[in-house]
């Protein structure tokens, strides 16, 4: 900021001095009775790309810095089958179609991520945020996904058998629809806890 005004102070000491009247000039061209009409030609010249180049630099400075988005993390398609990918940040990333099969995610945040079709099969999911991520078709089945987080396009998943969503948050008022689903079904092969028993939804009534 300081740099900045430095620099706008000398700009507009550029501009006094190319617009100064030519008699106080001591080492430059004198306009007089006497001079050429070269001579005053070359000086309104110079003046001038004097004045439009300080004028360019007060453009410059005074310009608004220009917002740079941050680039947008693409993994679609990609295998990270078996990896350990714990804590990680994938807010916002594009993932359709990408293979987390058996990886540990545990507190990975996947919020705003598109995941349409992604396979988090036999995947540590316990703890990972999805909040306001795209799930269409997305295959969850055998997963432990203990006190994860969703929203409303828990609704849209495509295979949930064998999931524990045991302690997971998602809108209470989804809970019918989601224990009605087709695709939650089975019970965990690592908690062998009932996958829809993990949600209380013996306490409601759905499709057997």
């Amino acid at each position: 900021m300081q740099k900045n005004f430095l620099l706008i102070l000398l700009t507009a000491s550029m501009m006094a001095d190319a617009f100064m009247p030519s008699h106080q000039h001591e080492n430059r061209i004198q306009m007089s009775a006497t001079t050429d009409c070269s001579s005053w030609w070359k000086q309104s010249v110079e003046t001038l790309q004097k004045t439009g180049a300080a004028m360019a630099l007060v453009t410059v400075l005074l310009a608004p810095t220009p917002a740079f988005a941050a680039k947008v993390l693409d993994i679609s398609g990609q295998d990270f089958s078996g990896q350990d990918l714990s804590k990680r940040d994938f807010t916002a990333a594009i993932a359709k179609g990408t293979d987390f099969h058996n990886c540990n995610l545990q507190g990975s945040v996947f919020s705003k991520a598109n995941l349409v079709n992604a396979d988090f099969s036999g995947a540590d999911l316990r703890g990972v945020s999805f909040a306001d991520a795209i799930l269409d078709g997305a295959i969850m089945k055998n997963a432990q996904a203990q006190e994860a987080i969703f929203t409303s396009s828990i609704l849209d998943i495509g295979d949930m058998e064998n999931i524990d969503l045991t302690n997971s948050l998602w809108p209470s008022k989804f809970r019918i629809m989601i224990c009605d689903m087709d695709e939650l079904k089975g019970k965990n092969p690592v908690t062998e806890v009932d996958s829809k028993d993990s949600i209380q939804c013996t306490d409601y009534i759905y499709k057997s």
